[in-house]
């Protein structure tokens, strides 16, 4: 379901039209006449024309919803017909969220969530790029999606949403209120991953404050809960989390310590805020010991890194380590290659943990040391080797020039 710019081709005079869809709504629902409706509101001196066309439009509007009964194939075309009707009107405004609750209910084949999905999106496509009143639309679209089970169909077009919201030029508060949507139905879905990108998106909109923030928790609550969510550097660079210090401080502090590998703590959280925060707390300790590890490889000095070490940092044994090491791979912390042989792992890349302080620039400036002490040995290493070659060039000049010498000496008869 791609959202861009097109049309719909209609053809016909807009009388013609209005009377074309009077005319099917009046095949669906004939107890009323909707033909006779139009024909009275004509005007008498001209044919083509309606006695106060707004009227017409916001009836059209409402008598939409019989569409729904209509056959399958007739569905889509006949709200086509109904939506290039209606961009006649100056008060789209006030006739939209009646066309939006008519297809909020889909009709009842089995393609009918699609269909409505369909017209929702060609409704989308008509209006102006920079209309307000595409955002009423997509909403309506993420309402039906979710509504329906259909949500898969439209996470792709979800990564347009950020240029949207600036050519609708919709407030902080319609901004926020959008990626709160999508985040709640990603989380009711487990798509945990993407329901955070959407929040953190809904939170770093807000204006900076330091006074409590909902969304924030909420934010924090989906990166602890998820499986896949290990890197928390985006949470704390907003003033709002930072601000959960004071307001949620169980909530900051578990933050924290999961963050920065720091399992040991959460044997002793409280069940009843767990409970409350839906935090399974093996499931913390799981991703806090992963993290650990992760640290433990980045903090490394040693390239290769015994099996000992890692089991130590996150006190397992050491027949569950390896195990340990590939859920860390599979969290992308980590790279390199395990050896059964040796008992270690060969660390190509570890993922620094935690947040970056006075220890963690301490850590580098000793490993920057330890390089600098590993390059004058290896320059040491290649003078000499420079200066032994030069000595035996010269030694082979030598040996060289003896023998010349020698062959030119003349050789006196006996």
């Amino acid at each position: 379901m791609a959202y861009v710019q097109n049309y719909m081709v209609v053809d016909g005079v807009l009388k013609d039209l209005v009377e074309d869809i009077a005319a099917y709504i009046d095949k669906l629902s004939p107890e009323a006449s909707f033909s006779s409706f139009i024909q009275e509101r004509l005007v008498d001196s001209d044919e083509s024309a309606f006695n106060n066309p707004e009227e017409i439009f916001k009836a059209i509007a409402e008598r939409s919803a019989v569409l729904s009964q209509a056959p399958e194939r007739d569905f889509e075309p006949q709200y086509n017909l109904v939506l290039h009707i209606l961009t006649f009107s100056s008060n789209l405004t006030a006739i939209l969220p009646i066309v939006l609750k008519n297809l909020s209910t889909p009709p009842s084949y089995p393609n009918g969530p699609i269909l409505s999905l369909a017209v929702l999106s060609n409704l989308f496509n008509i209006l102006p790029v920079s209309s307000p009143l595409r955002y009423q639309v997509f909403l309506a679209i993420l309402d039906t999606a979710a509504a329906t089970n259909n949500f898969g169909l439209i996470i792709a077009q979800l990564n347009s949403l950020p240029t949207w919201l600036q050519e609708w030029n919709v407030d902080e508060q319609a901004i926020r209120d959008i990626y709160v949507k999508i985040s709640d139905t990603l989380t009711a879905s487990k798509d945990s991953q993407i329901a955070y990108q959407h929040l953190l998106s809904a939170v770093s909109s807000q204006s900076s404050s330091t006074a409590p923030n909902p969304l924030a928790s909420k934010l924090v609550q989906i990166a602890l809960a998820s499986e896949s969510i290990f890197d928390f550097d985006d949470l704390f660079a907003l003033e709002s989390v930072q601000a959960l210090k004071s307001s949620a401080t169980d909530l900051y502090s578990l933050l924290e310590n999961v963050a920065t590998g720091n399992y040991k703590p959460l044997s002793s959280v409280d069940e009843k805020f767990l409970t409350v925060n839906k935090f399974d707390r093996a499931q913390l300790e799981r991703k806090a010991r992963i993290l650990a590890l992760s640290k433990a490889a980045s903090q490394s000095t040693q390239r290769t890194i015994p099996y000992t070490v890692f089991a130590s940092a996150i006190e397992v044994s050491i027949d569950e380590i390896e195990v340990w090491i590939i859920d860390a791979i599979r969290a992308g912390l980590i790279e390199g290659r395990l050896s059964q042989m040796s008992q270690s792992f060969s660390v190509h890349r570890a993922t620094p943990v935690g947040t970056f302080g006075a220890e963690e620039w301490k850590f580098v400036d000793n490993k920057l040391a330890s390089w600098r002490s590993g390059l004058k040995d290896i320059l040491a290493v290649l003078k000499t080797a420079r200066e032994n070659a030069e000595r035996g060039e010269e030694k082979m000049k030598k040996q060289q020039q003896q023998q010349q010498q020698q062959q030119q000496q003349p050789i006196v008869a006996k």
